[in-house]
This record gives C-alpha cells, sequence and structure tokens, in this order.
C-alpha cells in the first residue's frame, strides 16, 4: 500500500493572540511511530462551528456532495414531552435532554424495567392529584433525578415513588433514589417515597437553591431519609419512618423545617 498524503484543517483559539509557528506531532497508536510537520497558517481562519464549516446550513448528503462534518448536525433538543395518563412502561434509562419540557398527567403509572432509570435534565412538571397520584414504580429498576439547571421551576405534586435503588447515567452514580441537583425553585407537594433498595438515601438534595417541600412521607429508607447538603429553603410537613441511618442528614443548609414527625431511625434523627 502507497503512502497517501492527506491534508487536515486544525482550528486554534488564541484569545486574541495570533500563533506566528506551529508543529503538529502524530503518534501512532499501535507503532508509536511519530512525525512532526510544519502546520501552514492561513490569515483568515474560519472559525469553528456550523457557521464556519456548514455556511449555516447542513449538506443535504446526497451523491457528489461533501459529507457532512460532525458540527453540521445540531445535538439540541426542544419541545414538549408528555407522559400519560395510564400505565406507560420505561423499558430503558430514558434522559430528558434541557430542551425538552416533561408533563406527566394524573393517573400516570411510570413501570420501570430493571436498571431503567429516568434522568430529568430540563423541567419537568408531574402533577398528580389525590385521586389520581402519579406512581413510579417496577422491579430491580434505578431511580430519578433532576440535574442541572435547566431544571429550574420543576414540581412534583402527589407522585408515590417505590421500590427503586438509584439512577446510573454515563459513568456517574446517583446516591438515592431520587435526586435534586444543582438547580433551583424546585416544588414538590405530596412526595411519597417507599421500599427503596440498595441505596444510601431515600431523597438526595444538593446545591440547591429555594426549594419547597410539604407533605413528604418517606418509609423505611435503607440509609438516609433526606439528605440536604448546601441547600436553602423550606421544608413543612416532613414524616420520616423507620430510617437505617439519619432520618435528616444536613450538610452546610440553610433551611426551615417545620411540622416533622421522624420515628425510629438507625442513626440519628437531625443529623
Amino acid at each position: 500500500v502507497e503512502d497517501q498524503e492527506r491534508r487536515y484543517r486544525l482550528y486554534i483559539h488564541g484569545a486574541g493572540c495570533t500563533p506566528e509557528r506551529v508543529q503538529v506531532r502524530a503518534v501512532d497508536l499501535l507503532t508509536e511511530a511519530s512525525l512532526t510537520r510544519e502546520a501552514t497558517l492561513r490569515s483568515d481562519p474560519v472559525p469553528p462551528g456550523p457557521a464556519g464549516i456548514c455556511g449555516g446550513r447542513v449538506p443535504p448528503g446526497q451523491p457528489g456532495f461533501t459529507a457532512a462534518h460532525p458540527w453540521c448536525h445540531s445535538t439540541e433538543v426542544a419541545g414538549l414531552v408528555r407522559l400519560g395518563p395510564g400505565i406507560v412502561y420505561i423499558p430503558e434509562t430514558r434522559v430528558f435532554q434541557p430542551g425538552e419540557r416533561v408533563e406527566i398527567r394524573p393517573g400516570t403509572t411510570l413501570q420501570m424495567l430493571p436498571r431503567a432509570s429516568l434522568v430529568f435534565l430540563g423541567p419537568v412538571r408531574a402533577e398528580g392529584t389525590e385521586a389520581a397520584p402519579i406512581r413510579i414504580r417496577g422491579s430491580d429498576w434505578g431511580g430519578v433525578a433532576l440535574q442541572g439547571p435547566g431544571t429550574a421551576g420543576s414540581t412534583l405534586t402527589q407522585v408515590i415513588v417505590e421500590g427503586g435503588s438509584r439512577p446510573v447515567w454515563g459513568l456517574g452514580v446517583f446516591p438515592a433514589m431520587v435526586n435534586i441537583h444543582d438547580t433551583r425553585e424546585i416544588s414538590i407537594d405530596g412526595l411519597r417515597l417507599q421500599e427503596a433498595q440498595g441505596t444510601e438515601d431515600a431523597l438526595h438534595v444538593a446545591y440547591v437553591d429555594d426549594l419547597r417541600f410539604a407533605g413528604i412521607h418517606i418509609e423505611r429508607p435503607p440509609g438516609d431519609g433526606v439528605d440536604l447538603e448546601f441547600s436553602t429553603g423550606t421544608i413543612t410537613g416532613l414524616t420520616v419512618l423507620d430510617a437505617g441511618d439519619e432520618a435528616l442528614d444536613f450538610m452546610g443548609a440553610e433551611l426551615t423545617v417545620e411540622d416533622a414527625v421522624l420515628v425510629g431511625f438507625g442513626g440519628s434523627g437531625i443529623s
């Protein structure tokens, strides 16, 4: 096989400083052989991204056209996702992107299959009622996570979560059956957590500003009932029964807690 010359286009961001000379060193990962070449600099560099590579549009992907560069394909997902009412099967972990707004209707049962989890990166409105609550349940399933600033303003009303452990997403493992992290203005009214298995906490909240919790009922968590870290807000009407460790665990949190019932715990009632 004869060697063939190839050209590669590289983009260098100099933060206002234009380089005078650039050398590129390439290493063969199989043979570990290396070579160094002097790069040819252009005086009119094209910025990376769709505007520079694609001219503002994606090539059509047809014979006779150059293949589209990966930058030309949008990765943003936006729109409204409605779940329910009735039984909705979740066969594998579902990640809702920051641009997706999720609505879960009253009377919906999210039937989780083994190892499946729900990860929300955008806002979610779970609007159950006392007569028609939302249920999230299954056998040997993961958990629920509201992760990141995109979830700000989310609400969970009359939701029952049972039988989960903890979500696994990418290379990360969350600590609780229900997790709320790195967000703000989260409102929960009437959340019931029960039969959590193989997890540190039933409910884990970290780096959340202005949380408003009311009517939280947790039964027999294997570890902590509620673990709150570096968060602010109010909790009214909290019940934790038979926690394996602390019923209510604070660390760096500024919270007002009213009308709490903590009964039976392996560690401390409040830590």
